[in-house]
């Protein structure tokens, strides 16, 4: 997960990414993906912020943000490349059918995200 393109991120996430690490930018987006966050200036011990980035980057957090609210984007092409690996990796030892059955797309989405689709469409266009 640490070696996805930040460019992948929308703006504010990018910069928090740098700041946090994109595992634990990740982790807000799971949680917090498409709404604010209102960042403490002072984090008591139990804020649900440490439990989910850890103390270290829940405090780098609150230095950068103090008491703003800052917007989590949803990061969906980050997410998309994340699901791309995961599906690649899988392949052969899953089947097409599975995969999409697993990740709730379809069989040729598949085909797509394995590079199987353009040679599978060439060969249509002979008949």
């Amino acid at each position: 997960m640490n070696d996805i393109d930040l460019n992948l991120l929308p703006g504010e996430l990018r910069e928090i990414a740098q700041l946090i690490g994109i595992p634990a930018t990740m982790a807000l987006v799971g949680k917090y993906g498409g709404v604010g966050l209102y960042v403490p200036i002072e984090l008591k011990p139990d804020h649900p912020l440490i439990e989910l980035i850890g103390a270290k980057n829940a405090e780098k957090l609150s230095a950068r943000y103090p008491g703003d609210e800052i917007e989590i984007g949803k990061a969906e092409a980050a997410i998309r490349e994340l699901r791309n690996r995961e599906i690649r990796s899988q392949y052969p030892a899953l089947s097409q059918r599975a995969l999409a059955l697993k990740y709730n797309t379809t069989e040729r989405n598949i085909r797509l995200i394995l590079g199987e689709c353009a040679r599978n469409d060439d060969q249509m266009t002979l008949f």
